[in-house]
C-alpha cells in the first residue's frame, strides 16, 4: 500500500523502520551484557572461557558451512534493495556507491559484533 502512494512516503517509512531496526538491534546487543547467567539453558554470560571454547568449525549433526553461509546470504544481497531506491535519490552517482558500502561495512560489522557475542556468551550445546 505504501508503496503505490509513492516513492517519497516509501522513503520517510523506510527511515522510521531503519530507525526501529536500529533501536531494536542495540536493546538486542545489550540484553546480552545485562541478563544474568542460568536464566536461560546455555547462557552464560559473557566469558572469555566460552569464547575459547566456542572458537573453531564445532558444526552439530546436520549443520555445516553451507547451513551457516545461508544465515550471512540475504545480509549481502539485501543491500542491493537499496539500488533499487536511485529515483528518488538526488545525485545517485554519488548516493548508490556510498550508501552500498556503508550497507555492506554495516551488515559485516553488525553479524561479526553479534557472532562475537554470541559465541562468548552460549555454549555450543
Amino acid at each position: 500500500i505504501i508503496c503505490s502512494v509513492g516513492p517519497q512516503l516509501y522513503a520517510k517509512t523506510a527511515v522510521s523502520a531503519f530507525t526501529c531496526t536500529c533501536v531494536v538491534l542495540a536493546v538486542a546487543f545489550v540484553s546480552f551484557f545485562i541478563s544474568s547467567p542460568g536464566e536461560t539453558e546455555g547462557f552464560t554470560g559473557v566469558k572469555a572461557a566460552t569464547f575459547s571454547d566456542n572458537w573453531g568449525p564445532h558444526y552439530t549433526h546436520g549443520k555445516d558451512f553451507s547451513a551457516i553461509f545461508s544465515i550471512l546470504f540475504p545480509a549481502v544481497t539485501g543491500i542491493m534493495a537499496g539500488a533499487n531506491m536511485s529515483g528518488v535519490l538526488k545525485d545517485p552517482s554519488k548516493a548508490i556507491p556510498k550508501g552500498t558500502l556503508m550497507a555492506t561495512f554495516g551488515s559485516s560489522f553488525i553479524y561479526l559484533g553479534f557472532g562475537l557475542v554470541i559465541g562468548a556468551s552460549n555454549t555450543a550445546s
